[in-house]
């Protein structure tokens, strides 16, 4: 992997948390994902450096983020929040999108090609 490629995380569950505290642990480069205050203070919390905050419920793209995105992982807590990540995220790399879900006591994981 290029030193410079960001893995991108939407972390609203737990499982999320634990995955952006492994990617520090690894010191992988990474940012997180989100779209309110609430949730850009938890992740403060537990140490994550770089945030990009997204208003998810504009209609034309966000800015392009200034790092380059590798891979994006978005861990499911709302299927519409999730849903509106995939649109904008795709405009910012050309890599997989994996999202992760836990919905029903069920462990999904959906992948793009």
């Amino acid at each position: 992997m290029i030193q410079d490629d960001y893995f991108l995380v939407s972390a609203p569950t737990e499982g999320g948390q634990a995955f952006l505290r492994t990617l520090a642990m690894k010191e992988m480069p990474y940012a997180a994902l989100t779209n309110n205050k609430t949730e850009k203070q938890v992740l403060e919390e537990i140490g994550v450096k770089h945030i990009l905050m997204v208003n998810a419920k504009e209609s034309r793209a966000p800015m392009i983020p200034e790092m380059p995105i590798r891979k994006v992982y978005l861990f499911e807590q709302s299927l519409n929040w999730c849903c509106r990540y995939i649109q904008i995220c795709r405009l910012w790399t050309t890599k997989r999108e994996i999202v992760k879900s836990e919905k029903g006591g069920m462990n999904i994981c959906w992948i793009s090609e």
